[in-house]
């Protein structure tokens, strides 16, 4: 049941990020990427720290080492690397190289958390990976990017950042809560886009928030943000960091699948890919549940 838990948050989690892609793009119609994820940060902090408090988050804690790295990877450098890069690589470019996202963090679980991987767990991150690699190489863009190899390396460096704040949430999840920790490393990783937004600000001025970028920061802030992060962290606590990170291969999935709702048409190719990838998780996650007995079962 603990191990259920887990993949249903995961699942919860892999929806809401598969759907910011469209309201990213509508809010940076009026705000500048760096302003966009400072805002969207410091409405996860208005959520967060009440909730926090009542399990014993302060402030202050925002200030210990392994929090202040926590924020820096899993909030300053991860969204920051990730919104500059796209604006100067192609979609699909980005989409290629966070398809490789599952396969680091597992090769880093086993490297640095001691974690074992089953012949079945490697078969499906390897599936999940190809398939959702196939879906990104369906998608089309018009755009070929202004610096393509700048924009891929920021997004490669998005990745090591996921990594690491994936196995630091995972050493974190043993002794601290998912929410205090969630708090507290949101609550540092603002502290990085205080002047980084300022400079933002002093570029480009004060931002224009219509009411739709306003319901976007606050969407991106409360549910893609404040809500993810607590439920990943909580997912780490229940299952592996390996297992944890097949599931990020169905955030391309599901966006496919939002923009079938939308009444887009669906390549072959991306057909397949999905199959892979579904086929890849649904084996990762066989393989992560404990044995039981006729008579447990």
């Amino acid at each position: 049941m603990r191990t259920d838990r887990g993949f249903a948050a995961l699942l919860a989690t892999v929806v809401i990020w598969a759907s910011t892609f469209v309201v990213t793009k509508a809010a940076l119609a009026d705000l500048r990427p760096l302003t966009l994820t400072f805002l969207r940060f410091l409405v996860a902090v208005v959520v967060l720290v009440p909730l926090a408090w009542r399990q014993g988050f302060r402030p202050r804690m925002a200030l210990r080492p392994a929090y202040l790295l926590f924020g820096l990877t899993g909030v300053a450098l991860f969204f920051t690397l990730q919104n500059v890069g796209l604006a100067y690589t192609t979609a699909v470019s980005a989409s290629l190289i966070h398809a490789g996202t599952p396969a680091v963090i597992a090769i880093a679980a086993v490297a640095v958390l001691g974690e074992r991987l089953a012949s079945r767990q490697v078969l499906g991150v390897s599936l999940a990976v190809a398939g959702s690699a196939l879906v990104a190489l369906a998608a089309r863009s018009s755009a070929s990017g202004s610096n393509p190899l700048l924009g891929n390396l920021l997004m490669a460096g998005s990745v090591l950042a996921w990594t690491a704040y994936t196995l630091q949430g995972k050493r974190l999840a043993t002794t601290a809560d998912p929410l205090v920790s969630t708090a507290a490393s949101t609550l540092a990783g603002l502290l990085y886009l205080l002047p980084l937004a300022a400079w933002d600000v002093a570029a480009g001025g004060w931002p224009r928030l219509t009411a739709p970028s306003l319901g976007a920061v606050l969407y991106l802030g409360v549910a893609a943000s404040a809500l993810t992060l607590v439920l990943w962290n909580y997912a780490l606590s229940l299952v592996k960091a390996s297992v944890a990170s097949a599931f990020i291969n169905l955030v391309p999935i599901v966006g496919t699948g939002l923009a079938l709702l939308t009444g887009e048409a669906l390549s072959p190719l991306e057909l397949v890919g999905g199959v892979l990838a579904l086929g890849g998780v649904w084996l990762s996650t066989q393989a992560a549940r404990p044995s039981q007995s006729p008579a447990e079962a």
